[in-house]
């Protein structure tokens, strides 16, 4: 329901009804490159090993194969023979994806006679950075920061994050040409941004039954309706924003990233008021208006930054869909056991069934 932020691969994701929260972003973002699982960068671990590896890697990135062990454990050897199906049944269903969505889009770059110069690699990785720095509302230096926590979580080192960087180029080149810009969708980002806005909190559950107990509950809250809102929505609600309370906004009611049942609901609450139970293509939802906030006037560069950030998001949910047609249409082999049972895994839904 709201607009791809980049490249997703197919996922398990549970569902979401408001705008992505900042990791959730960074997952589509991530789900380019097909990332592992999580690893857990707050543990006051000491990561100066990670960088001194990453310059070995990156001074000499070429595999010394199995000429010796892949490490010694003591006066203990661990070979590649040892590794590689541990290593193929934890990541090598997304490693494989990556690997298949390199070479397709290479060879449709190939096929229209085009190329990627490096200069458009290195725009790919401005872009990130500044899409964290955005999304989190830092200066370039965190920024920074949140680059390197960010790729040591997901496994991003040297190697994989300069794939993900010529991937993005890539198919970035693919669909730039096909992007087309008209006046309705510009005036539509100019009313989203500088147009009246109300500051809402949601709680989305996934059946009408239980969405009309929590309302239940809330009728009778007077005063104490936003705390109890809050608790509410931190306890119940599937909706990212659950952690900050339910709490979303300012949004526009021009917002097309948010359900169009959301969006007209707003426009017939006055702060404070709760909403009835609003039906969601998948689930129910409580809205609470906390306040409103009047338009604003666009400062003379409005049009230019909104029509570059339109352009972007036009082109990422492009790539999208390219990259998704290419992997649907790939004739992919595993032979290998290990990686065979990760490749199916990695579609394999979250709840088990």
């Amino acid at each position: 329901m709201y607009k791809s932020a980049s490249v997703t691969l197919p996922s398990n994701r549970r569902p979401t009804f408001g705008r992505p929260e900042l990791w959730m972003g960074w997952a589509v973002i991530m789900g380019l490159c097909g990332c592992g699982s999580d690893r857990n960068a707050s543990d006051g671990r000491d990561f100066s090993g990670i960088r001194a590896a990453e310059r070995v890697l990156e001074s000499s990135p070429a595999s010394s194969g199995d000429r010796q062990p892949a490490a010694v454990v003591g006066d203990q050897s661990v070979s590649w023979d040892d590794l590689r199906p541990r290593l193929a049944e934890a990541s090598g269903g997304v490693v494989i994806e990556e690997i298949v969505l390199d070479r397709l889009v290479q060879q449709e770059l190939k096929d229209r006679g085009w190329s990627v110069v490096p200069a458009e690699v290195a725009r790919e990785k401005e872009l990130f950075v500044d899409q964290l720095r955005r999304s989190a509302n830092v200066g370039e230096d965190a920024s920074a920061k949140l680059l390197s926590r960010l790729r040591y979580t997901r496994g991003l080192g040297p190697v994989r994050f300069k794939a993900l960087l010529e991937r993005n180029a890539t198919l970035r080149r693919l669909v730039r040409d096909g992007i087309e810009i008209d006046e309705s969708a510009l005036a539509q980002e100019l009313e989203v941004r500088y147009g009246p806005r109300t500051t809402c909190r949601i709680i989305v559950v996934g059946t009408e039954s239980e969405a009309g107990r929590a309302r239940a509950r809330l009728l009778d809250a007077g005063p104490d309706l936003v705390p109890r809102f809050a608790a509410q929505a931190q306890a119940l609600s599937l909706d990212p924003s659950a952690s900050r309370g339910g709490l979303l906004g300012p949004m526009s009611a021009a917002d097309p990233s948010y359900a169009v049942a959301v969006r007209s609901t707003l426009g017939t609450l006055k702060p404070g008021q709760l909403s009835g139970i609003i039906a969601l293509e998948n689930g129910y939802a409580l809205l609470l208006v906390e306040g409103q906030v009047p338009a604003e006037a666009p400062p003379v560069s409005a049009r230019a930054e909104v029509e570059t950030a339109l352009r972007l998001r036009l082109e990422r949910v492009a790539m999208d869909r390219l990259a998704q047609r290419l992997l649907n249409n790939a004739p992919v082999t595993v032979f290998d056991q290990a990686l065979g049972w990760s490749w199916q895994a990695r579609l394999a839904p979250t709840d088990g069934k």
